[in-house]
């Protein structure tokens, strides 16, 4: 059975792509992360702002029914 040779160029285009193909997803893999990072941030902020907004309302009138 014969076997099929890669010629070194060839190896060295494939290798190259590759690695950019690797390099580009990792970078769109940190891009995607980081996004949801800021979102869960702004979402744990917009939620502490609310919380703390709630708690101020129910002190506030706990306070005016005395």
């Amino acid at each position: 059975m014969p076997g099929y040779i890669i010629p070194e160029m060839t190896k060295n285009v494939l290798t190259r792509e590759l690695d950019t193909t690797a390099k580009n997803s990792s970078l769109v893999t940190v891009e995607i992360t980081l996004t949801r990072l800021s979102s869960l941030e702004s979402l744990i902020t917009m939620g502490l702002k609310e919380g703390c907004a709630s708690a101020l309302e129910n002190l506030n009138r706990l306070v005016n029914s005395f």
